[in-house]
């Protein structure tokens, strides 16, 4: 009880900021940031939803609802929040496909295995574009045999 009465203080004086000032850019962030913060991840990515709709040229607040939806598992919905996708995302877009592969009733029992095969095939042309690229994430890297 304490925890819900400590974190609705900071949430609520943030909230009245946002509505004094709605288009400002730097309250919506501050109140994202808070909820990242305490933590209360749906407060923080309506925060920062809110605020790239209403100042879309502001990036850092797509940048952080991408941040926030990631967390939450949701790398589809982060991607979509981004100009450029970074490759750690394409593989977690990657490995949801893969997942979610396993529950698409097929056509025929002959089939069976090709939307798996399909995200599998993905997941080797990301590999072999992170191999390629030589500025990519080193996390991203297989090791070598």
């Amino acid at each position: 009880m304490q925890r819900v009465a400590a974190a609705a203080e900071p949430l609520a004086l943030m909230r009245v900021l946002v509505l004094r000032q709605p288009r400002d850019a730097e309250n919506g962030i501050a109140l994202g940031n808070t909820g990242v913060a305490l933590p209360e991840p749906f407060v923080a990515l309506r925060a920062f939803v809110q605020t790239h709709w209403l100042v879309p040229w502001n990036r850092s607040a797509a940048e952080a609802s991408a941040g926030v939806l990631r967390g939450l598992g949701a790398s589809y919905g982060a991607a979509l929040q981004l100009t450029d996708v970074p490759s750690a995302l394409r593989v977690a877009q990657a490995g949801r496909q893969v997942r979610w592969s396993t529950q698409i009733e097929p056509p025929s029992l002959a089939r069976r295995f090709e939307p798996t095969g399909a995200a599998l095939d993905g997941i080797d042309k990301l590999l072999a574009e992170v191999a390629a690229t030589p500025s990519a994430d080193p996390a991203l890297r297989l090791p070598c045999a």
